[in-house]
């Protein structure tokens, strides 16, 4: 079985159960393997989600930023121990 396959029979027992709801994308070595929409974006008119509905995020970018720091630490970029600083040279008390 591919491994497309795979990620819909696993993602399609989550989505049998009700336990999704938004948009799923999974990427591998810029291949998209899964683009898919799930439940509603708008239960009132029964609009469903699909691969382009837009979604207030919020604060969410907080994590995003969080995993590419996190990316960066693991290519060595980046250390948990760095001064803002470093990366932005004119920053107020970037050495701190």
């Amino acid at each position: 079985m591919l491994l497309e396959e795979r990620l819909n029979n696993w993602i399609d027992s989550y989505n049998r159960n009700g336990y999704l709801n938004g948009t799923l994308l999974i990427a591998s070595n810029e291949n998209i393997l899964l683009n898919r929409g799930f439940g509603m974006a708008n239960w009132e008119h029964s609009v469903p989600n699909v691969p382009t509905t837009k979604f207030r995020i919020g604060s969410l970018t907080k994590a995003f930023t969080a995993l590419a720091i996190f990316q960066l630490h693991e290519k060595q970029k980046l250390y948990m121990d760095d001064y803002v600083g470093k990366f932005l040279l004119d920053y107020p008390n970037g050495n701190k």
